[in-house]
Order: C-alpha cells, then sequence, then structure tokens
C-alpha cells in the first residue's frame, strides 16, 4: 500500500484515537476500533454529537458510525474472539492489538500522528507502544475526554452490537451478553444441554465472571467443561 502524502504541517493536523468495547460480557468478542481524522474532521463530528459512546444511546451510536468512517481518513478494527481472550491475558491481547493497528496506521499515513488510547492498564504495562509511536497520549477515561477516542469508541461498541445480533440470529435472544444483565441469566439458567453445545463457541469459557453465573445454572457445569 502507497503510504498518503502528507506535509510537514499536514502531519500536526492528523489524530488518531483508540477504544476498545466488550472487555466484561460473558457472550461475543472483543473489539478494539482506531480512527484516524484530521483535526477539521474532528471538529464536524464533535459537532454531530460524537462523544463517549456509554453516553449514547443505540440508534444514536448507529447514526454516527457511518459518519464517523466516511470523515475519517482511515478506520481500524481488531476483533478478539471468545476462544482468544480464554486463551490469553486480556491485557496482552488489547497491547498486541494496539501494535497491529499502530503498525496500520503507520503504513497507511507513511507516518504515526499523534496517538489518543483509553487506557486499560498501568502506564507501564503498554510501555512498548511508545517505540512505534512515540507522540502519544494514554488516560483512563480518555473516551469521555476527547472526541477522537470518542469516535473510536463509537465504531467498536457498533461493531460488537453487529457481532452480537449475528451471535442471537444463532442462538436466540440472550440480551446483551453481560452477567449483570437479568436476561443473560435468565437465558443461561434456562438453557438446556444443546443449547449449550451451540452457544459454547461464543462464551468465554474461563471469564472469571463465569464462576459467578454458575451458581444459577445446574446445567451449565458439566457442558462448560466439556467446552
Amino acid at each position: 500500500m502507497k503510504p498518503l502524502a502528507s506535509t510537514s504541517e499536514s502531519r500536526g493536523d492528523i489524530i488518531a484515537g483508540i477504544d476498545e468495547a466488550g472487555r466484561g460480557p460473558l457472550v461475543g468478542p472483543m473489539v478494539v476500533a482506531a480512527v484516524v481524522l484530521t483535526k477539521a474532521s474532528l471538529e464536524k463530528l464533535a459537532k454531530a454529537g460524537v462523544r463517549d459512546s456509554k453516553r449514547l444511546s443505540r440508534s444514536a451510536r448507529e447514526k454516527l458510525a457511518p459518519i464517523i468512517i466516511e470523515n475519517s481518513l482511515a478506520t481500524i478494527a481488531v476483533v478478539l474472539a471468545p476462544k482468544d481472550l480464554d486463551e490469553n491475558n486480556i491485557n496482552t491481547l488489547e497491547i498486541k492489538a494496539i501494535e497491529r493497528i499502530l503498525t496500520s496506521i503507520s503504513t497507511i499515513l507513511g507516518f504515526c500522528p499523534k496517538i489518543y488510547i483509553d487506557l486499560f492498564a498501568p502506564l507501564e504495562k503498554i510501555s512498548n507502544l511508545y517505540s512505534i509511536c512515540p507522540d502519544m497520549v494514554a488516560e483512563y477515561g480518555a473516551d469521555a475526554r476527547y472526541y477522537v477516542v470518542g469516535a473510536a469508541s463509537i465504531v467498536a461498541k457498533v461493531l460488537r452490537d453487529w457481532y452480537i445480533e449475528k451471535i442471537k440470529n444463532l442462538v436466540g435472544d440472550f440480551g446483551s451478553g453481560y452477567p449483570s444483565d437479568p436476561r443473560t441469566r435468565e437465558w443461561i439458567s434456562s438453557a438446556d444441554a444443546e443449547d449449550i453445545k451451540l452457544i459454547s463457541p461464543f462464551i468465554r469459557h474461563k471469564w472469571s465472571t463465569l464462576d459467578k453465573l454458575r451458581r444459577y445454572v445446574n446445567t451449565l457445569d458439566k457442558y462448560i467443561l466439556d467446552g
């Protein structure tokens, strides 16, 4: 891929935000997304209502996501399946996903712009990321503080929601997939052996929250261990 041409002046006009959706659910993937924007495009998106995805309704996110993508220089996402999350440390996986994203951004642009990341681990844990893109701001709650990270959070959340809908088309409605959701707990508690086998590829078998759910489920203990 040929890098995008840019002058030193335009380089300073480009920034990127990175965020994820789906660290805590029992069901479905985690999505790490990045959005690369010019500062002019960012102002336009801010006026359109872009902010932290958690502060927006699903319909608002669905409306904003294509606007973000259309106004971005690049939109990149890495999807981490439940199997990946079972077999590896989630922070390590997210760091590797961001490494891939930063490398892609550098390839697309021909340089690495200023990066804003919603911090998910102590700074020393992500120190290797600075060797790829030295000009980086990594802060807890960055999705609520920086519009560019809010834009990335919207894309990540919408992509994860789409995956969840596809899973529901296969296995039925289980709510949000979060263990705090009564509908998710009810779905699992009423699931029979065939249901468990069907949803097994979409569940995080070794997720810590699963232990909390097991007290609600009689059939789950047997089949989850077989999974």
